[in-house]
């Protein structure tokens, strides 16, 4: 039988049998009774199809009555409708027919909560990694941990994407450690850190921290040791002993001077302002002091002495070029050499040229080899335009000059063995400017001179690409071996540079330049310097100073390998000075922008790029911009040491070197 009926239906039991302890075979008829009346009713219930219609409590049910008995006998209790109960009471014993309720319910109380809170594992909070920056150092901190406890601390690199171990296992007894970094080398813009907190078999990471913002905290400064701002220290470098000396040029240093006031100095009336000097500084386990201030013998007014310098590769000698000593000529220039006799400083010699012209500018530009056996000095104002080095004729081009000079060990003295001054076909000079920049090998074998004046013979006069000239110095006097730009063959460089595509602007290839200390590596400027104003919001005549890269091939042939924007303001004014240390394949490059503080310093690294095989590219390493707000002219000067350790930086109109 199957019933769907979805009312409940109680049955009570009658209350006179409920205490009977023992039953009588009448009573138990009784009870079979009772129970064929449950079914009937049940029956009943079933047979109405599972309706969901209310039941009539006046109609009347059939009763099963014991024929044996009557009621007023038996005293049965009917089952008729007023007798009937269907609700139920704490007194009787009642069966309800309907869905059980859930275990955790009693009666009608509400569903309790069950508290979970202690069984929920709440994670530790990460470990928190502070960094600090020191000079050439940066500094991890972090707070103490428990006595089962290791640190680490990992360096995470954003570009390659790849993580290296700088410290490990430290114990609970350490919360401090320190990293030497070199700032120039150093990927401050790409780099993170995280610390590691690890016991039994769990770790705890920090969150990636990075150190962008501290790069300059980490920069070494040197001032001038007179205080003077005017004394323009910083505005040529050079460095020897592996960057542990330094001789910095301060070229409006003034010098007192003797004068007729009864041989008495007196700097009132000195002639010697801007006369010139150069500071030698030296490091010892980090710290900086002052060796020497050399000085000319023959000080003289505004003869600029330092604003040349260079140190052969122990720091014992040093030349330094004074181009507007006028004792010669109005500013026609002077080179003085210097050595170390134990702790005493001599000027040992004087190269003076052989010729006597105005506005020579001879020492302009000063260049040494590492040996000190090959000197070579410019004359970018030179206007001698015969090739013989001792004419006294003087024109109106500046065609420019480099000469040079080989130490001979019988006499001890540097003797002037060659005199550069390119020329065509016919013997004529065709440079212009020659020698406003010049840099020489370590081993005085090659020697590159720009000539930014230089132009092409299809280009009106005035309008001025530039060029490179590159020297072969290994077999005695210095023979021509390449030209880049200009009138040359090679007229990649001068596209890259020249954009004459932008009327009346003027592009100067080769104002600044930097040879690699093994001669493989020429870095060229360009500059777009326009003769009107144009347009600044046209991209494409916007100017832009760019870097040039050559490199040396198998042939012993300097080709174009790549192109380098810095990052900065580019001004119709900007300038820029270039480095190179082919040791540590870094390019660097200041971007100048006079009476500014905007000026930038950008460093370019090499790297292979893994996609393509056997490919290098340069790479934006670092930039850096000047480390004191309101300073002017920094990057005056770029100076590696010849490891490629240390990168000097100048900033003359603020009297200060910066070491990166």
């Amino acid at each position: 039988m199957h019933c769907t009926a979805t009312k409940n239906l109680v049955v009570r039991q009658p209350s006179h049998y409920s205490s009977s302890g023992m039953v009588s075979a009448r009573d138990k008829a009784g009870q079979t009774l009772s129970l064929v009346v449950v079914l009937l009713l049940l029956l009943s219930a079933c047979s109405s199809g599972g309706s969901d219609e209310s039941i009539d409590d006046n109609a009347e049910t059939p009763i099963l009555e014991d024929q044996s008995n009557t009621p007023a006998d038996t005293g049965l209790q009917t089952a008729d409708t007023e007798n009937t109960e269907t609700n139920t009471s704490a007194e009787n014993t009642d069966i309800e027919l309907g869905p059980a309720l859930p275990t955790n319910v009693k009666g009608n109380e509400e569903p309790q909560a069950i508290d979970l809170s202690d069984d929920i594992l709440v994670p530790p909070p990460a470990p928190v990694l502070n960094i600090d920056a020191g000079m050439g150092e940066l500094v991890f901190s972090w707070s103490p941990v428990t006595a089962e406890s290791l640190v680490s601390i990992e360096q995470f690199d954003r570009r390659t994407r790849e993580s290296i171990v700088i410290a490990s296992d430290l114990d609970s007894t350490t919360n401090q450690f320190s990293l030497s970094v070199s700032p120039h080398q150093f990927a401050w813009r790409d780099s993170e850190f995280i610390l590691s907190v690890c016991a039994a078999n769990d770790c705890l990471r920090s969150f990636n921290t990075p150190v962008a913002e501290l790069q300059n905290l980490s920069v070494t400064r040197l001032t001038a040791p007179s205080g003077e701002m005017f004394d323009r220290f910083g505005t040529s470098l050079s460095s020897a002993a592996a960057g542990r000396i330094l001789v910095v040029g301060a070229p409006g240093t003034d010098i007192p001077t003797e004068n007729d006031n009864n041989g008495v100095s007196n700097t009132e009336l000195a002639t010697g302002a801007d006369a010139g000097s150069a500071e030698l500084l030296f490091e010892v386990d980090n710290i900086w002091w002052q060796g020497a201030t050399l000085v000319s013998r023959t000080p003289s007014f505004n003869a600029r002495l330092g604003e040349a310098v260079a140190t052969s590769g122990n720091g014992d000698t040093v030349v330094i070029g004074a181009p507007g000593d006028a004792r010669f000529g109005d500013t026609s220039g002077a080179a003085f050499v210097f050595e170390r006799t134990g702790e005493t400083w001599v000027q040992v010699a004087e190269l003076a040229p052989g010729f006597s012209r105005d506005f020579a500018r001879f020492g302009a530009q000063v260049a040494i080899s590492e040996d000190a056996r090959v000197i070579a000095v410019a004359a970018p104002g030179d206007s001698n335009v015969t090739g013989d080095p001792f004419s006294q004729t003087q024109s109106d081009e500046r065609s420019g000059s480099v000469t040079l000079y080989r130490f001979d060990g019988s006499t001890n003295r540097w003797l002037l063995s060659d005199y550069l001054q390119p020329a065509d076909d016919d013997g004529r000079n065709v440079s212009e400017n020659f020698g406003e920049a010049i840099d020489l090998s370590t081993d005085g074998t090659v020697l590159a001179v720009a000539a930014p004046g230089d132009i092409r013979d299809d280009i009106e006069r005035g309008t001025d690409i530039g060029s490179v000239y590159i020297f072969d110095l290994s077999n005695g006097p210095g023979q021509l071996i390449q030209q880049l730009g200009g009138d040359s063959l090679d007229s990649t460089a001068s596209d890259h540079c020249g954009n004459q595509q932008i009327p009346a602007v003027q592009s100067i290839f080769s104002a600044n330049l930097a040879l690699s200390n093994d001669g493989d590596v020429l870095v060229i400027d360009c500059l777009t310097r326009p003769d009107i104003d144009i347009n600044r919001n046209d991209i494409a005549e916007k100017p832009q100073a760019r870097v040039h890269v050559f490199e040396r091939n198998t042939d012993g042939v300097f080709i174009a390998t790549a192109e380098l924007t810095p990052a900065g303001v580019h001004g119709v004014n900007s300038e820029l000075t270039v480095a190179v240390s082919a040791e540590t394949g870094i390019i660097a490059a200041a971007l100048l922008n006079p009476d500014s503080d905007t000026n930038t310093l950008t460093l370019f690294n090499r790297f292979s790029d893994a996609s393509v095989a056997d490919v290098e590219i340069w790479n934006t390493l670092n930039v850096f911009e000047q480390p004191d707000p309101g300073m002017l002219n920094f990057g005056t000067s770029l100076q590696f040491s010849s490891g490629g350790e240390v990168l000097f930086v100048g900033a003359d109109s603020s009297g200060a070197v910066f070491l990166y």
